[in-house]
């Protein structure tokens, strides 16, 4: 039988779950809509990717500062500002999505967001009501992350040396993200649920967000890759 300390306690996380997918959903919204814009405004007039493919290296570097703030000075900020960080985040993840959309297919791009979001569903769930403690798996994820960020730097150089091993490596690289992706999408989610019962800030449901949301379009962008048709 469920004491109150117990109802309160899911009262908690489920408000605190409802706010985190609520600002994901804002943010995945607005990253959809920049990049369908940019998909549709551009299409194939290369020209005018040109001027978009000088401003996103700054994009890039503010995204980079953003998620920085975000992960580990959100407890600084108040809410106001990590919304707004995240929505400015969102926006400029948009024109990156919108120049690598235009390499696709929009009938692949569709599939790809489809099989994404059902896919993260599913796993969310998952990982949201499993009683299997994920943080070893969850620990391993991580440390998968980050190599395959730096495997992913030396394929560029590599691919200097030999496009096609390169290749090879890419598709390696791609696979080997999926997986990793699809565990931290249910490790997230267990962790944001025990993170929740100690503390039920607005900033924090802002950084849950950011991190379901990292999830949600790195996995986006293995699948796209996989299912996608290119032009």
């Amino acid at each position: 039988m469920n004491t109150p300390v117990q109802i309160e306690s899911h009262s908690v996380i489920k408000q605190f779950f409802v706010r985190t997918y609520l600002w994901m959903s804002v943010g995945l919204i607005l990253t959809l809509a920049v990049a369908a814009l940019i998909y549709l405004i551009v299409g194939n007039n290369i020209l005018l990717t040109l001027p978009l493919g000088l401003i996103l290296p700054f994009a890039l570097l503010i995204e980079i500062a953003i998620v920085i703030i975000l992960s580990w000075l959100y407890k600084k900020l108040s809410s106001f500002w990590a919304g707004l960080l995240f929505l400015v985040y969102s926006i400029l993840n948009g024109l990156t999505f919108g120049l690598l959309a235009l390499q696709f297919e929009i009938s692949s791009v569709i599939t790809a967001i489809l099989a994404t979001a059902i896919t993260f569903l599913v796993i969310a769930l998952f990982g949201y009501f499993t009683k299997q403690d994920l943080t070893q798996i969850g620990s391993i994820a991580i440390f998968g992350l980050f190599a395959l960020v730096i495997g992913t730097f030396i394929n560029i150089i590599v691919y200097l040396i030999n496009p096609a091993l390169a290749d090879g490596i890419f598709w390696i690289l791609n696979y080997l993200g999926l997986a990793i992706f699809v565990v931290l999408i249910a490790f997230d989610n267990q962790k944001l649920k025990q993170m929740a019962q100690l503390e039920n800030s607005n900033s924090l449901a802002i950084r849950g967000a950011l991190m379901l949301y990292l999830d949600f379009i790195n996995l986006f962008i293995r699948i796209l890759y996989i299912l996608g048709k290119r032009k």
